[in-house]
């Protein structure tokens, strides 16, 4: 295209410009050719997700193609210009590959954090005296002080463990609320540790459907709906949204009809 004899360096221009377009787009318009029988997924979504995943890469490329046959048109020496952008390039999208990687690991080790101080969140309460745990009616403030006291209780006992050392401040306040109205530092909003504010939506959940000697558990609705009352003043908002999003997930599951069997599942 660079040694079409066109007399304008506009038309030129626009000429190198519509063949980048036309590559880019004929890149992701039959992409789901390939993909969408293998992956299942409709055209549509793969056109999105590719786009959103490649199309920088891809659109770099092209510039750089773009800015190549130009130099060849005016001067093939200049191509040696186009060395330092080429390498900016691929420096910067070496170093963004890297840092979504370390970035992936850092998520993975929240949550698996996340994860083993869900568990032990509660520890503090065997230092709670049964009296006072299983009180079926409202606490004196004596009372109340000492049942508000297991978090910290629970971060004191795993504290003695080395290896437990960086769940120690999630179990410690995974009773702190979003604005600032938990215990035992009455921290809020950031300040809060994500795990705990994880905790936090999940453990009141539980609580919430869950049987007592003294209630029976409310249903898995009314328990949401009182989350979605207490967004951005007891619980963080995003993570009552991806609590409620995962309850209608399970709902759909397991009220999904299942697939009728085969005639060679039905013939064995």
């Amino acid at each position: 295209m660079a040694h079409l004899p066109l007399q304008s360096q506009g038309g030129q221009a626009a000429l190198y410009v519509a063949a980048a377009a036309v590559i880019f787009c004929t890149e992701f318009l039959t992409g789901p050719a390939l993909l969408s029988p293998i992956t299942g997924e409709g055209p549509y979504r793969v056109i999105v997700v590719t786009l959103k995943e490649g199309g920088l890469i891809e659109a770099s490329q092209l510039l750089i193609g773009l800015l190549g046959v130009y130099a060849a048109d005016r001067q093939v020496w200049s191509l040696a210009l186009l060395a330092l952008p080429t390498g900016l390039v691929y420096h910067s999208f070496k170093r963004v590959k890297e840092l979504d990687d370390v970035t992936r690991q850092m998520l993975e080790s929240v949550v698996d954090l996340a994860i083993w101080a869900a568990r032990v969140h509660d520890i503090g309460k065997i230092a709670i005296p049964d009296r006072i745990l299983n009180k079926p009616g409202g606490f004196t403030d004596q009372e109340r002080h000492i049942m508000e006291s297991d978090s910290e209780k629970g971060a004191e006992f795993l504290g003695r463990d080395p290896q437990f050392a960086r769940g120690v401040e999630i179990v410690r306040h995974h009773h702190e609320g979003w604005g600032g109205r938990g215990y035992p530092h009455k921290l809020k909003g950031n300040e809060i540790p994500f795990g705990s504010r994880v905790i936090a939506v999940a453990d009141s959940f539980d609580a919430m459907t869950s049987d007592r000697p003294y209630r029976q558990g409310m249903s898995a609705e009314r328990a949401s709906a009182i989350l979605r009352e207490g967004r951005r003043t007891q619980w963080e908002s995003s993570v009552v949204d991806a609590l409620i999003r995962s309850i209608a997930v399970d709902a759909q599951r397991a009220t999904a009809p299942a697939h009728p069997a085969s005639q060679s599942e039905r013939s064995l």
